[in-house]
């Protein structure tokens, strides 16, 4: 009841979350987390960010952005620094965990590349939006 990528295909290298990493598309690192208005991982986040280490190193030939987005809350260059500095911090526990320096480029989005809009929403709706749009991914350069 916990997997939040119920669509799997079989044989694929799971996070605990139940995501997999598809080689053609962002991989959402869902559960990946930060103190509030902070580049501080929460430690809740250990278990995923250690699998996606796992996972990089089944494809040690790519090259992986990382990339940090922001809601839309606050100011948009403060949004931008904070995501990149979220990202800097989920790349530095990559490499920790022996993903390859090199490997690993972070970005930060800030609030450009939501996932979900947020125009016209109130209340619990706008609360949902803006916490699926903070968020940090891996995508595939090469």
């Amino acid at each position: 009841e916990l997997d939040q990528c119920p669509d799997s295909p079989a044989k694929a290298i799971v996070l605990p979350s139940g995501c997999h990493f598809d080689l053609n598309k962002p991989l959402e690192l869902k559960g990946v987390e930060f103190a509030v208005d902070t580049a501080l991982l929460t430690s809740s986040s250990t278990n995923i960010l250690e699998q996606a280490a796992r996972i990089l190193q089944k494809v040690p030939d790519k090259q992986v952005e990382v990339a940090g987005h922001t809601d839309d809350t606050g100011d948009a260059r403060y949004n931008k620094k904070l995501s990149l500095q979220r990202a800097e911090a989920v790349r530095r526990y990559l490499i920790n965990e022996g993903v390859a320096p090199v490997r690993l480029i972070s970005k930060g989005y800030g609030a450009s590349d939501p996932r979900m809009p947020v125009v016209g929403l109130s209340g619990e709706k706008l609360t949902s939006a803006r916490a699926a749009n903070r968020r940090v991914e891996l995508r595939l350069i090469n």
